[in-house]
């Protein structure tokens, strides 16, 4: 299809290609197509969730990888696919506080769902620094420009951590700054491509698992919610 062919001649264009590549906004479009997604956030019904759908189209489709579709969906969205289940467990244990809210997708549902969030990133999209959604052309809700730092302003909500960046301190230094009693992290284990060591070696001295949440994952993705609550000291 042409799709297909779209897909395979965009794997192999250099990345800084892409960005500014014609295949990649063919692609872009392609997906939105699929996905019959809202492009304004506040334009999403209280159950939407686009990402979700063009995920399954792309999942359910004939194409051999799902590389490049990816890579579209996760700068436009979020490098985790929320799904109904994680959302309302994660709103029902709000007020919430999220560290490295990337495009805002995941507070941006949770928002529509009723739940009170506060989102912050260092890089927000609008900033146009915003490494990991660098084609993103706004932000799904509103975020507000903050680092690691921003956690300690908020001890009485639940830490929200989505994919913090693999072996880079972003991780371990929101848990340093946190003290609030409970956690929702989304991503891999120890040995997996989100956190770096010391973030794992936190998570298991200072925070009990309680209970996990599947979510979709990508083809050689092992990600899940995990909801962790403080050791008492």
């Amino acid at each position: 299809s042409d799709a297909l062919d779209l897909y395979k001649r965009a794997d192999a264009i250099d990345r800084s290609q892409i960005k500014r590549s014609r295949v990649y906004t063919s692609a872009e479009r392609e997906l939105s197509k699929l996905s019959g997604e809202q492009t304004v956030w506040d334009e999403l019904g209280r159950t939407e969730n686009p990402y979700l759908d063009a995920y399954d189209q792309v999942t359910s489709s004939s194409l051999d990888s799902h590389v490049q579709p990816r890579q579209v969906l996760v700068e436009k969205y979020s490098w985790s696919v929320p799904n109904e289940a994680a959302l309302q467990r994660l709103a029902a244990l709000g007020p919430i506080v999220e560290i490295g809210a990337g495009s805002g997708y995941w507070s941006a549902l949770l928002r529509q769902r009723g739940a009170d969030v506060v989102a912050y990133d260092a890089h927000p999209v609008e900033s146009r620094r915003s490494w990991f959604h660098p084609t993103a052309e706004r932000s799904w809700t509103n975020i507000v420009e903050g680092t690691e730092a921003s956690a300690a302003k908020h001890p009485e909500r639940t830490l929200f951590l989505s994919w913090p960046p693999h072996a880079e301190p972003m991780g371990a230094n929101t848990l340093s700054q946190f003290r609030g009693n409970r956690l929702v992290y989304v991503g891999e284990g120890r040995g997996g491509v989100t956190g770096d060591a010391q973030f794992h070696d936190m998570l298991e001295s200072n925070w009990r698992l309680v209970e996990t949440v599947k979510i979709p994952q990508w083809k050689g993705r092992s990600d899940a919610m995990h909801v962790y609550e403080r050791n008492r000291q």
